[in-house]
């Protein structure tokens, strides 16, 4: 177990084989941020890779004298020849109270002890504003829709009714090189539904 010392919080990474002891501690405060990153890993997806104690998967708790106030899990990765910390998992309780005291210890742990050169957050939109007062930015833009899944009519079977066509497969080239002259005199217009001609 390894403690960094940020007074009056330590900050303590858990052991693979001490990750359900640690995560009774902690489940709940990590299953409501789950709940809002609808289309990334489940809650128990990552505690599988967390007991199979790789490097790169790991748990830490935000503890004081008195209780846990807050808990992460970390993932490091090589991206574009440097190595990046990701917090897939940020959640916690009174946040002010610890975020900032926090965050440059923790990066200059990191820093110092892996080489990380960048970190990264992955959290509900609540966690930018504490963030941004500590030099984060927001890099990346996602957002989500829950498909349905339906069948075809009379079947069992998901998706949507594809016929072949050969017509359109036997004249498929032809067809794009003149949509290909006509985009070039500017008629564009022609567009690829004509494809479906």
């Amino acid at each position: 177990m390894i403690v960094l010392d940020v007074p009056p919080h330590k900050v303590v990474r858990i052991d693979a084989e001490h990750v359900d002891e640690a995560l009774e501690l902690v489940r709940p405060m990590l299953q409501l941020s789950v709940q809002h990153l609808a289309g990334f890993r489940s809650l128990d997806e990552m505690v599988e890779s967390l007991r199979d104690g790789w490097r790169d998967w790991q748990l830490w708790l935000i503890v004081t004298p008195e209780q846990t106030v807050g808990a992460f899990i970390l993932t490091m990765e090589r991206l574009g020849g440097e190595l990046v910390a990701t917090f897939e998992l940020l959640a916690g309780v009174d946040a002010q109270a610890w975020i900032g005291p926090l965050i440059g210890k923790f990066e200059s742990y990191l820093a110092g002890m892996f080489g990380v050169t960048q970190t990264r957050v992955i959290g509900r939109k609540g966690w930018e504003r504490w963030l941004a007062r500590h030099g984060y930015e927001p890099s990346h833009f996602i957002t989500s829709k829950r498909l349905v899944r339906e069948c075809l009519p009379g079947t069992s079977r998901p998706g949507i009714n594809v016929l072949p066509d050969p017509d359109l497969a036997e004249n498929f080239p032809s067809r794009i090189e003149t949509i290909h002259q006509q985009a070039a005199i500017g008629r564009v217009d022609a567009g690829l539904s004509d494809v479906h001609k």
